[in-house]
């Protein structure tokens, strides 16, 4: 006769107790604690071997068989269990209710050409034959039966001899062994431990399907876990077609591989290329918008990134993400707003990775502050641009990991700019590169904004032009080490004494600017933000002289004006007369600089 004897056990964790406890000592959770009946069996299970069943073996003896693994039809879950379903694999999914574990085994079953058992202790035979007739059935050999008493599925496996067996759901079994009802941690404890007996007894793979608690983890003991050697996880939001399959346990592969499925009307459909489906079509080019090349294990694909900016209407902005670390982004808005100068401390910011998927690549950091600063300035980036990089704390930009094949995905969809860090290996530096990958060419993106610059220039067609022959833009206004450039002084005094005119952009209006700029024969100066406006002046000068230590410089604005000017400035290179620095630039040798100046003049 049997012993029977009571314990506590905790609904979260396992956690046995003697007695009755308000917290669980294991997991901390209140009031989880139910009493179950634990019986000391006298009588075997179906599968309990004697001890001399079984002995130790060199490692060497062991004999491998020629296919280990059964090669899926599914190619999406063929590569999150890393290449197949191992025999004798016991395999646990949990997801949602209604996210689609169901359906995704239900349509390995009846597709798979193997010997199948699929058990239901949640449905009805006829209620799954109208969901296999739904998802088309093309295995004859995939045997249904609905039961939950664990001695009965044990013995019909014995006589069917299935090569997988799925299990729908392992909280719906019982065993006679154990006196509790069906779910409680004693049952799926002993009934997960007499199904791990019969995988690695018989080598049949076997799926249990899982439910989950309210915080998203599997229900039952964490011993669960423990005991199966795959632990998978769908997931996805239910109001999206598409959903994701992760792995957080894997004794046989790689727990950073991903499978993404199409919820349709008749299953499942794979998603062979995700960032067709991701990244959204749109003629119109929209403010707030970023693409960005992100991994999931060895899978690249491109993700739409989209953020809304706008004024906060309480005194509290908020700070709201979708998909992606909400932590995270309020890092990146740190800063940009400390190192990069961006007054968002007063915004709402509101982030969204399209398609309902969650995404903890480093690597899109770039991509979600260009769709920040996108959506806050209202300006749409270009079509053709996508953005891989990681920001740290002091604002630089950081390589990513597996930088080609992020590459290769941006150019597979057709997009011809990404931009990444300069210090990749086997990659030619530069700040934009082509997905080939080579320097961009920087009028690759000037052309998209040349009929923008010509609006702005009708605007001001109205400035009176001040004629002087030759100008000079000088610095030496500005305060001391702050786009200072030494040495400007020197360089100021002998100009004007030799008659040319000498202007402080910093000090005077935006229409005294364009009026000098129009008016001018010759403009010369050290690279600064006072060029810039050449861009909207109605008229340009004849002759640009950029003072530089470059033969050409590579920052993008300038080859922006080399295109107003359609290629007529002329970049100064003297690497004795001229040291350009971060924030100050110096000018070594004044008397050079000016007799180049004056000759050039002549």
């Amino acid at each position: 006769m049997s012993k029977t004897k009571s314990a506590y056990f905790c609904q979260n964790c396992g956690h046995e107790s003697p007695k009755w406890l308000g917290k669980c000592p294991g997991c901390h959770s209140w009031n989880t604690l139910i009493e179950e009946i634990k019986v000391k069996k006298s009588s075997s299970t179906p599968f309990s071997r004697k001890a001399s069943d079984s002995k130790p073996k060199q490692i060497e003896d062991i004999q491998q068989k020629d296919n280990p693994k059964y090669n899926l039809a599914d190619v999406e879950l063929n590569r999150v269990l890393g290449g197949g379903v191992v025999q004798g694999g016991l395999i646990l999914i949990g997801g949602d209710p209604g996210i689609g574990k169901s359906t995704l085994m239900l349509q390995l079953a009846i597709k798979e050409k193997l010997n199948i058992l699929y058990v239901s202790g949640e449905e009805s035979e006829q209620q799954i034959k109208m969901r296999a007739e739904r998802i088309g059935i093309s295995n004859q050999n995939c045997f249904i039966l609905t039961e939950t008493n664990l001695e009965s599925i044990l013995n019909h496996t014995n006589a069917i001899e299935p090569q997988l067996i799925v299990i729908d759901s392992i909280q719906t079994l019982h065993t006679g062994h154990i006196e509790s009802a069906p779910g409680s941690v004693s049952q799926v404890r002993e009934c997960t431990s007499q199904l791990l007996r019969l995988a690695k007894e018989k080598n049949v793979a076997v799926f249990l399907i899982g439910h989950i608690t309210k915080d998203g983890t599997i229900a039952g003991p964490k011993v669960l876990e423990h005991m199966v050697d795959t632990v998978l996880q769908f997931e996805g939001d239910r109001n999206h077609m598409y959903r994701l399959l992760r792995t957080s346990k894997n004794r046989f592969g790689s727990t950073n591989e991903i499978g993404i499925y199409e919820m349709q009307s008749n299953g499942l459909r794979i998603v062979e290329n995700p960032s067709e489906i991701l990244v959204t079509n749109n003629d119109k080019e929209l403010s707030g918008v970023a693409i960005s090349a992100t991994l999931e294990g060895l899978r690249p694909f491109l993700i739409e990134i989209q953020a809304l900016v706008s004024t906060a209407v309480y005194g509290t902005p908020q700070r709201s993400s979708t998909g992606f670390d909400s932590k995270r982004l309020n890092m990146l808005l740190a800063v940009l707003e400390k190192r990069c100068g961006f007054k968002l401390g007063a915004k709402d910011v509101f982030l969204n990775i399209a398609g309902g998927i969650k995404v903890d690549d480093p690597g899109i950091d770039l991509a979600v502050a260009m769709a920040v600063l996108s959506s806050n300035a209202n300006l749409a980036i270009p079509e053709g641009i996508a953005f891989s990089a990681e920001i740290g704390l002091s604002g630089e930009i950081r390589p990513v990991n597996r930088i080609d094949q992020r590459i290769s995905e941006v150019e597979k969809l057709g997009f011809n700019i990404v931009c990444i860090n300069p210090n990749h290996k086997n990659i030619k530096v530069g700040k934009l590169y082509f997905s080939k990958p080579t320097m961009i060419n920087c009028y690759q993106v000037i052309d998209k904004h040349i009929d923008t610059l010509s609006k702005y220039r009708n605007l001001t067609c109205e400035v009176n032009s001040i004629k002087n022959k030759k100008v000079y833009l000088s610095r030496t206004k500005l305060a001391r080490h702050r786009r200072w450039t030494f040495g400007e002084e020197q360089l100021e005094d002998m100009l004007l004494t030799a008659g040319w005119s000498v202007f402080h952009f910093e000090t005077i209006s935006l229409s005294e600017q364009l009026s000098i700029i129009s008016g001018a024969d010759i403009l010369t100066g050290c690279i600064g933000s006072a060029f810039h406006n050449m861009m909207l002046s109605p008229s340009q000068p004849k002759k640009v002289v950029y003072l530089t230590n470059n033969e050409k410089d590579t920052n993008p604005n300038y080859a922006l004006h080399d295109r107003v000017l359609k290629n007529t400035s002329i970049y100064y290179a003297c690497q004795d007369c001229i040291d350009r620095g971060t924030g100050t630039n110096k000018i070594r040798n004044p008397q050079e600089v000016f007799e180049y100046l004056e000759n050039f003049c002549k």
